[in-house]
């Protein structure tokens, strides 16, 4: 089940008022290529992630109901990919949604903009449509696919129970290999401590039937297609993904103009990415429930 409604739109808006901002946009962030090195993991923060280098960091202090809300974030562009890591503290777990749009809100405002993005129409917009439900080290969470004026990207947003997190990146429609590196980097503390000697082993989603299955990696490049919809059928596209995860398969909903060998224009509900010879396995057992889905390299 989603923490969030499955179609997501942000329209950039006064939400509270500012007390304290120190916010940098990503515009000033030197692009850089090089393999990812240095953990970033904060000391008043539950998480760690793999950058290639220190990001920049900022804070946005709101007051909302006469409370103080905070809004950090850590971020860089690295390779033409906006990456980062937003927390908001302040807010019970009631008040997900908004901890959601706030987030949202402060990703927009580090992404460069484009001279197209007011001929587009799209300058204050960001998109986010739900695509799984996801666990990190006992944390619930969900996983999203994102658009931010002409760029694609993913988020992954979870409450730890003390704090909000987003992990987001967003680029090019080439840089998907890119987004999964950093997102998958990503990680939170424990949601239960560890009792001293024991052994603390990483949860697997909670997923019907998902552990009988090959884990999907992303450097591998073949996907089980299971269907797929014009961009205009978002809501069949979700509906479909619902029935499909009922089933008890982890499928999610991917952008085809995210991967040069597939058909262009299209919303795809896929499994993987996997290698060959895993994505025929999975298909074997994904065929008696999805009887016209097919495998696919993606490049």
């Amino acid at each position: 089940m989603a923490l969030l409604p499955s179609c997501f739109v942000l329209i950039m808006a006064q939400l509270a008022t500012a007390q304290t901002t120190i916010i940098h946009s990503f515009l000033s962030s030197p692009s850089v290529t090089q393999n990812v090195d240095v953990v970033v993991a904060p000391a008043d923060e539950e998480f760690t992630v793999n950058l290639p280098r220190q990001p920049k960091t900022g804070a946005e202090r709101l007051i909302i109901n006469g409370k103080n809300v905070d809004i950090r974030f850590y971020g860089l562009v690295a390779d033409g990919v906006e990456c980062a890591v937003l927390s908001v503290s302040g807010l019970g777990s009631e008040m997900a949604n908004l901890a959601y749009t706030l987030m949202l809100n402060s990703y927009a405002k580090l992404v460069p903009t484009s001279p197209l993005d007011d001929v587009q129409g799209g300058a204050n917009t960001v998109e986010a449509t739900y695509q799984r439900d996801v666990t990190l080290n006992g944390h619930k969470g969900g996983e999203y696919a994102i658009r931010v004026r002409n760029r694609t990207g993913q988020l992954r947003f979870f409450n730890t129970g003390k704090k909000f997190y987003i992990a987001v990146a967003s680029g090019t429609h080439n840089s998907s290999r890119l987004v999964n590196q950093f997102l998958n980097s990503f990680k939170l503390s424990s949601a239960t401590p560890t009792a001293p000697g024991a052994r603390q082993v990483q949860p697997e989603e909670d997923v019907t039937g998902q552990r009988a299955l090959p884990t999907p990696l992303s450097n591998e490049t073949w996907f089980v297609i299971l269907r797929t919809f014009s961009k205009s059928e978002q809501v069949k596209a979700n509906q479909r993904l619902s029935l499909i995860r009922r089933s008890g398969f982890d499928a999610r909903i991917v952008d085809t103009d995210d991967y040069p060998n597939l058909r262009n224009g299209l919303l795809a509900v896929v499994m993987g990415p996997y290698s060959f010879v895993a994505a025929k396995n999975v298909l074997n057992k994904v065929r008696p429930a999805v009887p016209e889905a097919y495998i696919k390299s993606g490049r």
